[in-house]
């Protein structure tokens, strides 16, 4: 039982629940991205130093931890559902997401595996990093010029009416956009969102968040329990 109940993430295969994750994270990796497109609300200015922020948040991360919320939106529900836990990154390649409610689950990445573990169905989804090439995720750990994947412009958040950096993948997928909200100063990751191409609508909300402290290493490292069924993933295709 995955914590999003009627939502995209019950259409998606279980290995595309792992992309759909994988590129939450991945997202914190990327070096630079292509040229912007203007959208209503914003000078040149404030496009380009919005997006100059976001560049030198990039740059600046080597890890990162925070307990987050995440709301998923469906067209068909009025109701988002609601899920909480703990996030983890480690740059290059390392992540964790604990989710703690409404259900616990755990998705890892120890930079060369992705484990997908459901305690209440004793099961483990395992993929290896390499995998990820025939999946619409592969540009982000490709050898591609970034600049060639995606399409950027600067939006008024919802909510706080500050610039907000919309990311448009070029290739036509599973994903329509994901936009990034920093803080003003440009030091803290507030929120994620994902808009999919059936409509529903994933936000991710970080909160306590630290950049760059000591995580020990082996949080990234998964250990199958006993009792626990594995399943190899052959492919990841959202």
């Amino acid at each position: 039982m995955f914590p999003f109940k009627g939502g995209f993430y019950l259409m998606m295969t279980r290995s595309g629940r792992i992309v759909f994750l994988v590129l939450l994270v991945l997202i914190m990796t990327l070096p630079g991205l292509g040229q912007a497109e203007m959208e209503s609300g914003f000078s040149q200015g404030d496009a380009n130093a919005a997006f100059s922020r976001l560049q030198s948040f990039l740059a600046g991360m080597r890890t990162m931890e925070a307990d987050f919320v995440q709301r998923v939106v469906n067209p068909s529900q009025g109701t988002p559902e609601e899920s909480k836990g703990k996030f983890y990154a480690f740059r290059p390649g390392k992540f964790r997401w604990d989710y703690e409610s409404p259900y616990v689950q755990n998705i890892i990445s120890d930079g060369n595996e992705i484990f997908f573990y459901e305690p209440d169905l004793k099961q483990v989804s395992v993929a290896n990093w390499s995998r990820l090439r025939d999946s619409p995720a592969a540009f982000f750990v490709s050898q591609d010029p970034l600049e060639t994947v995606f399409d950027w412009s600067v939006i008024p958040d919802p909510a706080l009416r500050y610039p907000s950096v919309r990311l448009k993948p070029k290739k036509e997928g599973d994903v329509k956009h994901i936009d990034v909200l920093l803080s003003p100063g440009g030091d803290t990751l507030l929120k994620l969102s994902i808009l999919d191409v059936m409509g529903n609508l994933s936000h991710f909300y970080f909160h306590q968040s630290r950049l760059n402290v000591d995580i020990p290493e082996d949080r990234f490292q998964f250990q199958v329990p006993d009792g626990v069924d594995v399943v190899q993933t052959e492919s990841i295709k959202p």
